[in-house]
């Protein structure tokens, strides 16, 4: 995943939730290879039971972007997820 320091001056926004890690993955690479900066979360569940999200039912991923990037990262996020 691409490492983005996340200083004050920029504003994370939520640009979608994803069903699990195997869509995560796959976003993240895209959002790499168009160099948009992210992080990923995990449900609180998932995360501290370190459960893979592909392995609990209805896990869920949620995209952070900075704001100037969220129109792009969403149109990438709708060619994975439909």
């Amino acid at each position: 995943m691409m490492s983005t320091p996340k200083d004050i001056d920029t504003h994370w926004v939520e640009a979608g939730e994803l069903s699990g890690k195997v869509y995560a993955d796959m976003v993240a690479e895209m959002l790499d290879q168009n160099d948009i900066p992210h992080f990923m979360k995990s449900d609180f569940m998932t995360t501290a039971f370190s459960i893979s999200s592909s392995e609990a039912p209805g896990a869920k991923v949620k995209l952070f972007v900075p704001e100037a990037y969220k129109e792009k990262a969403e149109l990438l996020l709708r060619t994975v997820s439909g």
